[in-house]
């Protein structure tokens, strides 16, 4: 008798979609993209339309709009998803040429079928201005059409042999066209829960290749619980690392029912169900699999109900909590909540961030008018040479590495900006309370932002999810995180863990890393992934989530701390 075991299911979308929902934001993308062509057909027009650059940046924005069209229609149909993506596209690319030759050469807007000939006349006679002749320079070109003349028919004339202006097309083809048409395929095609109609959240932690393939292994042979306890070794090498996701639904609150259905997923494999005992098991890597039986929102007490003091000067010295072993996580109630990653918020930050971003832009042209003042003032002179060069060498010299130091990739000020005007918002509404855990202009506060596991792949989930506030480290009350929603208080003996992972794959150290600090509550275990952002020490996102860990593992260590067993 053969005792192996049988093959993994592996996870098949149901091929179902809401209907009414889908027609309707399927029209509204229809007339997003077409106004997308309009937009482009103007740029080109005017001589701003770069070549592939421009290209990719709509290409993107398709891509984007098709993925969430499918996400919100709940479409799990690939077929249909791709055709959506397939047809947007090729309205896109038809609009786009469409447009231009009725605004360009005053045709009908009916004459459609003048379309092919019209394109293939544009890749003939299409010309590229490059913005300058050396290898930086030939990196941006713009697209400058014939301009129209009398007695010129743009549409008789057949394709004169292959040139660059046809490799250009084929990008437009694939950036408007394929990209979004695969995104829908792809997108539809993620785990979907049809008990609680809802797509599947996913939790990821990054493992060593060897680690990989023995969880392939023990996918194989049913020995994942091993494989937990004895085979997991983390990655923090970007050359050497392996996905490990898993997929499941969060169950929403006590009165549902919880989804038995967990799959994993392994880089690019196919995700495989995994039985219920074995993603018990799987909590001991990922604890948010726990939400799975215990809804997130009865981990969080209401401010009402935490035990302890509620002034201001008392919360600076106490602790709410029933147990120095036991995590508290407590939602905040009152008039300043929630508000600090409001859409004003996120539309100032953002118009803050680019005006950082494009601040040294104006500076560069102010110096390069001044060398043009400089050499008008002083070219009657015999040694003018000396006095332009030696401008240019010291101003000049000293202008190039500060852009380069504005636009460093590990630390770039206009993200600066961007931490400074946030963090000013969380403290702003953190002082506004009566009963928070610290004052918010401690000198030893650090600006960070919890990022669950299932945002980490999921950006849709990270506002709703995702959580700013500020951190305080004490060796008598441990961690203390007073948030935008909620807040946290982890005694130093609750703390089981505290591991630094990156929290986005750039592979490199500009990447975003964290500290994941799994901590003991009254319903079991949970997991905080922190992200340190300002108020600590490092000259990049890893040397700061390692200085944070280094904080914490002192503490641990400190004389007077002793673990105690959960």
């Amino acid at each position: 008798m053969d005792d192996s075991p049988s093959p993994r299911r592996v996870y098949t979308p149901s091929g179902r979609f809401d209907a009414a929902d889908l027609a309707v934001l399927a029209i509204a993308f229809v007339g997003a993209a077409l106004t997308l062509a309009a937009g482009l057909a103007y740029a080109l027009r005017s001589g701003n339309y770069l070549v592939g650059w421009g290209t990719l940046f709509i290409g993107a924005l398709l891509v984007v709009g098709v993925m969430r069209v499918v996400s919100s229609a709940k479409c799990r149909n690939r077929g249909v998803a791709c055709v959506l993506g397939l047809l947007v596209g090729l309205l896109m690319l038809a609009g786009f040429y469409h447009i231009d030759q009725c605004s360009r050469w005053a045709v009908g807007w009916e004459r459609i079928e003048k379309l092919p000939g019209y394109i293939a006349f544009r890749m003939e006679t299409d010309d590229w201005h490059f913005l300058g002749d050396g290898p930086e320079g030939r990196l941006f070109a713009f697209v400058l059409p014939q301009p129209t003349q009398a007695g010129r028919n743009p549409w008789l004339a057949g394709p004169n042999g292959w040139n660059w202006h046809w490799c250009f097309f084929l990008l437009e083809i694939g950036a408007f066209v394929v990209l979004p048409a695969a995104s829908g395929w792809v997108r539809a095609g993620r785990p979907f829960s049809e008990r609680f109609d809802d797509w599947f959240a996913s939790d990821m932690v990054r493992v060593t290749p060897d680690s990989a393939t023995a969880l392939r292994q023990a996918l194989a042979d049913g020995s994942l619980a091993e494989w937990v306890i004895n085979g997991v070794e983390k990655s923090q090498d970007p050359e050497s690392q392996a996905e490990v996701t898993a997929w499941y639904c969060p169950r929403p609150s006590s009165e549902h029912a919880a989804e038995s259905e967990v799959y994993l997923m392994i880089d690019s494999d196919r995700a495989v169900l995994i039985e219920p005992e074995e993603a018990a098991a799987l909590t001991g890597l990922l604890p948010g699999l726990e939400a799975l039986a215990i809804p997130e929102s009865t981990k969080f007490k209401p401010a009402a109900t935490a035990e302890g003091p509620v002034t201001k000067a008392a919360a600076t010295t106490q602790v709410w909590s029933t147990s120095d072993s036991v995590a508290t996580l407590t939602s905040i109630s009152g008039p300043y909540v929630d508000k600090g990653l409001g859409n004003y918020q996120v539309v100032l930050g953002l118009v803050l961030s680019i005006g950082a971003m494009l601040a040294p832009i104006p500076v560069v042209l102010l110096f390069v008018a001044s060398v043009n003042v400089l050499h008008d003032a002083v070219k009657m002179l015999a040694r003018w040479e000396l006095i332009v060069g030696g401008y240019v060498a010291v101003v000049g010299f000293s202008l190039y590495f500060a852009v380069l130091r504005w636009y460093n990739a590990e630390d770039p000020v206009w993200f600066r900006v961007l931490l400074w005007y946030r963090r000013r918002v969380i403290t702003q509404q953190a002082a506004q309370r009566t009963d928070a855990l610290f004052p918010p202009e401690h000198p030893e506060t650090i600006y960070a932002e919890v990022v669950p596991r299932r945002a980490w792949g999921d950006p849709s989930r990270g506002r709703k999810e995702s959580e700013n506030g500020l951190l305080l480290i004490e060796q008598e009350r441990g961690l203390l995180f007073e948030g935008d929603r909620n807040r946290y208080i982890v005694p130093l003996p609750a703390i089981i863990s505290c591991d630094v992972e990156e929290v986005t794959r750039m592979g490199n150290t500009s990447g975003l890393f964290g500290i994941i600090v799994v901590v003991r509550i009254a319903e079991g275990i949970h997991e905080l992934p922190i992200v340190p952002l300002t108020g600590i020490d490092g000259a990049n996102p890893c040397e700061k989530a390692t200085a944070l860990q280094a904080m914490i593992l002192a503490l641990l260590g400190s004389p007077g701390y002793e673990e105690t067993d959960g």
